[in-house]
């Protein structure tokens, strides 16, 4: 699947999912000049709850610059999104109340 992602600063860019997982998490690809940027995002299930990992890797000749570029701003809004990914898993998940 594809989609675009618009950052609070900066253009919006295309994106593929690369990897989908249901339950379990995605991986998504940006391409950046130079370089690809990946969020991998992994969800398991810790008794009640649901444990929300993600991991963001830049790859190519451009990768130090942009990780110094965008690396800041992703971890002030990865709290939020995090969260929100988990509150969706917690919604979906098969045996949820709703």
């Amino acid at each position: 699947a594809t989609g675009v992602v618009v950052p609070h600063s900066g253009p919006k860019s295309k994106i593929v999912f690369s990897q989908v997982v249901r339950n379990q998490g995605c991986t998504v690809e940006c391409k950046l000049p130079l370089c690809m940027m990946r969020f991998d995002y992994e969800l398991s299930a810790e008794g009640e709850a649901t444990r929300a990992l993600h991991r963001v890797t830049f790859e190519g000749l451009l990768s130090p610059l942009f990780g110094r570029l965008i690396g800041g701003s992703m971890k002030k809004t990865l709290p939020q999104a995090l969260a929100g990914l988990k509150a969706h898993a917690e919604r979906s998940a098969p045996d949820a109340k709703r």
